[in-house]
Formats: C-alpha cells, structure tokens, sequence
C-alpha cells in the first residue's frame, strides 16, 4: 500500500504488525486489522476504499483529540470532577496519593490534599484528562465490520496513578501446543504498573460519566456534510458534468474544512 497518500503530507505511511494498510494522522495510527486484511485478498478495490475510511477515521479522531485533549472540551456534561475533599479510608482521612512513576511523569509530588490539588499542581486542566500524555499517545482508528467501518479507541499501554500490589487474572501461551490458559498473577506494589490505554478511558467514563472520543453533535454533522459533498462530486464525475461549485457547510466548520481539504477527492 505504499501509494497511499493524502492530499496533503498529514499522513505518514508507517509499518504496523499484523497491519494492511496502516498510517499515522497526525500521530494518530490508523490501520486495518487482520479480518480485514484477509477481505482483502478477494477485493481489488479494497486498498482504496479501506485507506480512504481509515484517512477520514484518522482526521476526525485528531479534530476530536485536539478538542479534548488541548482544550477539555467534552461531548456531554461530567457527572463531577476532582474532588476538593480529602478522601478517607479505614475510618481515617488521608492524602490523596498516586504511584511515584505516574508522579514523574507528571512531573510533580505524589501525594496532595485533595485530587483536585494534586491535579491542579501538575498542571492539568480537568476535561482534557491528559496527565502524563500516555493515554492519548495510544489514540488509534482501526478497520471493523471485516472492514466496512472503522472504529476509534485506544491501544498499548501506559503507566498508571497507582503502584498498589494487586492480583488480576492474565494469559498464558503454551509456545509448543499455542493453548491459551488464564492464569492468576499478582503485580508488586513496587513494579511500575502500567495499565491499558483502553480501561484508563473506560476509567474516566466510570468516574465522570463521559465518553473522551465521543464526537460532538456538530462534528457528527460535519461528517454527514463532506460524505454528502464527496457523493456529489462523485454523482457529477459520473454524469460527466463539471464539479459542484457551491458546498453546504454543516456542524463543525473546522472539521468540515479539514475533511473537504484532505479527504474528499475531487
């Protein structure tokens, strides 16, 4: 797939294990899973069509990070945010405390009063939940529905808020037989815990009742609005008249603009 291109230098051809067809947009990795990559194999067009889905995953899930990440702000209202209570355990009021390796990447103390002190000392702008920067550096488009769509999340791993010795079930491959089995393990409170991009995200929705890559309703319109624009382009090509000259901006004028100036082809 090395033809694979934008029309402007924002995506970078990248190699992805198990990967068909994968990229970054502006450091978001879109690629097509294994399902689809053995769709592949019976459709020709498939490299086109895939790599066009996964660019228009990849443009609006940067759009989507830069909203969130950058400037906190949030698809739906947060249930609550970082409390300014002293939270308490063991009928005892304590500090609020995180794990020393998530405090240096953070680049401050572990322990505070409060969640809200702490994560006013390192920095952190509640609605962006950008700590350390780990979980948005895993932001990813991949290829679902044995490629007919593609779906936004996280992937990897990233060090977490707490170095508590805990017991979780995990995997275990039998290299000579390739069995898979569960397995029980226990992480030392002294290990740097590194936990999955996708259940800090699911942690977030947990806490504060709100999805971080749910797209806006404007942004949903902007989406509707250039696939409606491309169809028409298209539409025209097909009946061999000029391209349409006047373009219907709906919802998000930022997002519409990006995906018309590097998506839709004309």
């Amino acid at each position: 797939m090395a033809g694979l291109r934008t029309t402007q230098s924002e995506a970078i051809l990248i190699g992805a294990k198990g990967g068909f067809v994968s990229f970054s947009v502006d450091g978001v990795l879109a690629r097509s899973t294994k399902g689809a990559k053995s769709r592949a194999m019976a459709d020709v067009d498939f490299g086109k069509r895939m790599g066009s889905m996964l660019r228009l995953g990849g443009l609006v899930a940067s759009h989507m990070r830069r909203r969130v990440a950058d400037r906190g702000q949030m698809a739906s209202r947060p249930k609550t945010s970082y409390s300014r209570l002293k939270p308490t355990g063991g009928g005892k009021v304590h500090q609020y405390a995180v794990a020393v390796p998530y405090a240096t990447e953070a680049n401050t103390d572990p322990a505070a009063d409060t969640s809200h002190a702490w994560h006013q000392r390192a920095g952190v702008k509640f609605g962006t939940f950008d700590v350390t920067g780990g979980m948005w550096a895993g932001m990813q488009v991949r290829s679902v529905n044995g490629g007919d769509g593609v779906a936004i999340d996280f992937r990897g791993s990233s060090v977490g808020g707490t170095g508590k010795a805990k017991t979780y079930t995990g995997k275990k491959k039998n290299k000579e037989t390739g069995e898979i089995t569960e397995v029980t393990k226990t992480r030392s409170e002294s290990t740097r815990l590194n936990i999955r991009n996708q259940d800090k995200a699911g942690r977030v929705f947990a806490l504060f009742g709100v999805n971080v890559i749910q797209p806006t309703a404007e942004e949903d319109l902007a989406m509707a609005a250039a696939v409606g624009r491309q169809h028409h382009i298209t539409l025209q090509n097909a009946l061999g008249e000029p391209p349409p000259g006047v373009q219907i901006v709906a919802g998000d004028v930022g997002l519409f603009n990006k995906l018309v100036h590097s998506w839709v082809k004309r």
